[in-house]
Parts: C-alpha cells; sequence; structure tokens
C-alpha cells in the first residue's frame, strides 16, 4: 500500500509540473501574440497614413489640372475674342472645355 502512495504522489508531481510548464508555454504565447497585435496596428496605422497622404495628392493634382485646363480656356476664348476684333481670321468652332467638365473627364 505503500508503494501505491508513492506512485500516486509521483504522478500528481509530475502532472503538476506538467502544468506548470503549460502554462508559461500559454503565457509566453499570449506575449507573442500581444507583440503581434501591437506590430500589426502599427502596419494598419503606416497604410492609413499613406493612404490619406496619396488621396490628398491626387486632390491636389486634380485641382492643378482643372485650374490650369480653366486658365487655358480663358487664354483661349480670349485670342478667339481678339482676333474676330481683327476680322482678318475666321474663327473655327472647336470643342467647348466646359461642356467637357460636364462629363467629368477627370473623375
Amino acid at each position: 500500500m505503500g508503494i501505491k502512495i508513492v506512485t500516486s504522489i509521483n504522478r500528481i508531481s509530475f502532472s503538476i509540473a506538467q502544468i506548470e510548464q503549460d502554462l508559461k508555454e500559454h503565457a509566453d504565447n499570449g506575449k507573442k501574440i500581444t507583440d503581434l497585435e501591437h506590430r500589426l496596428d502599427l502596419h494598419i496605422q503606416d497604410y492609413v497614413n499613406r493612404k490619406d497622404t496619396i488621396t490628398l495628392l491626387i486632390g491636389q493634382t486634380k485641382e492643378v489640372m482643372e485650374h490650369r485646363t480653366n486658365r487655358l480656356y480663358t487664354s483661349m476664348k480670349d485670342i478667339e475674342n481678339y482676333l474676330q476684333l481683327q476680322e482678318t481670321f475666321k474663327i473655327r468652332e472647336f470643342q467647348d472645355l466646359h461642356k467637357m467638365e460636364e462629363d467629368n473627364p477627370f473623375d
């Protein structure tokens, strides 16, 4: 009977040691998961920042293109009016850029 008690105590001690080792492994895995979540959050924030920057740059480029198109349109109208006053040139019809804007070519 004494041997059975010792054997049972040894099994219980071994089981406790295994449980402690498993708990340590799970605690280490928890720390690894926390670190990975933190790194993922950093990458997501970096992506959001880059996306916002690119969206801003695209918007600025669109504004510049629209501004230059409007300046070109105004210059062409000024030249057309000047030439019509001279009466030496006949102005042909050209595609109206403001009609193009209604079609939103830059969107």
